[in-house]
């Protein structure tokens, strides 16, 4: 009987030995493998404020480098760790590291873990919107008639002065999602972040397109995990890519869709059929709309060799989205 082995260089030779005893020989180009399971941590020391914890890896969501520190984020709050990533992230499950992956890389057993670090993120991101907005509430104008009530409440003393509140206005979101065969993951998982910013936008339209333009039904949309059913029976899915079409048919659009007030949102890899026509309706879309924001699920370090990427980049703001830590940078940056 012949084996190959597949273990670390330590423990090599002791098994190789073992085995020979045994009558087994140890062959290189043997079909059976003998391999030795990888033991991943089940904890990680962290600290917060002065308190050290041995933290449960599964409570992991994601992690990022701060500095000299690691922040570790789980669904319950924010730690520190003093190990470098590198050695967090190679003892720790690799589905900790999906925060860090190309979306286009997701196996189907991968995804459920990475919506839930979508949900948890988006989560993270509503709560230092409102902590912020509670911050920075005043405007600097003095409200004279809460200042008088609250006084005469107090005997006539005014010496509690209130002041106007600042009015937060949301956004109107225009969101073009390709969702040609390769785009259908990345545009789920954007939807997903935007949709779970609940002060991101006070009214949002999504469209659909690959060679044709298709606006999303808003109620449809409300569960996501039937996303991909819903664009199958569209006739959208598995056609080519017609951006400039698409842009077309959004500027034409009577009552007007794009405005002053409109951030259009753009989510491609910036491939179609025509790159002349798509320039000259991207030029356009930009003239109709307040602001263009264009999410591109190609690495940035790509973008140099790719014509139409570079195209695009000239005429909006473009923001690399190739892992969902990318997209919650995109998503602070659209509502902070």
């Amino acid at each position: 009987m012949k084996v190959r082995l597949n273990v670390s260089a330590g423990r090599y030779e002791a098994l190789k030995t073992q085995l020979e005893a045994q009558g087994i020989e140890v062959d290189e180009a043997a079909d059976l493998v003998l391999s030795e399971e990888r033991q991943f941590w089940d904890t990680v020391m962290v600290r917060r404020g002065e308190e050290r914890i041995f933290l449960p890896a599964g409570e992991i969501v994601y992690m990022e480098a701060q500095g000299r520190m690691v922040e570790v984020h789980t669904k319950d709050g924010v730690y520190q760790s003093g190990e470098r990533l590198y050695r967090l992230a190679a003892g720790l499950d690799p589905e900790v590291g999906l925060m860090y992956r190309d979306i286009s890389q997701f196996k189907d057993t991968e995804i459920p873990k990475a919506i839930a670090m979508i949900q948890a993120v988006a989560q993270q991101i509503n709560a230092e919107l409102s902590a912020k907005r509670r911050n920075t509430g005043r405007t600097g104008k003095l409200d004279f008639r809460r200042t008088i009530r609250k006084g005469l409440e107090t005997g006539g003393s005014f010496y509690r002065l209130k002041y106007k509140r600042k009015h937060h206005r949301r956004k109107k979101l225009v969101l073009l999602c390709d969702v040609s065969g390769s785009m259908m993951q990345f545009s789920e998982f954007a939807l997903r972040f935007i949709q779970s910013l609940n002060q991101v936008s006070e009214n949002s339209q999504v469209f659909l397109f690959s060679e044709e333009l298709f606006e999303a039904d808003a109620f449809s949309l409300q569960n996501m995990d039937l996303f991909r059913n819903y664009v199958r029976e569209s006739g959208l899915y598995g056609k080519g890519t017609d951006l400039g079409a698409a842009l077309k048919k959004l500027c034409a659009m009577k009552p007007s869709v794009l405005g002053p007030s409109t951030t259009l949102i753009i989510l491609s890899d910036t491939k179609t059929v025509d790159l002349n026509g798509a320039t000259l309706a991207l030029l356009e879309a930009k003239r109709q709309s307040g602001k263009v924001l264009w999410l591109n699920p190609i690495p940035e370090s790509k973008w140099p060799y790719l014509r139409s990427t570079q195209t695009m980049a000239t005429i909006c703001q473009m923001v690399p989205c190739s892992t969902l830590r990318d997209l919650a940078n995109a998503c602070r940056r659209l509502v902070m």
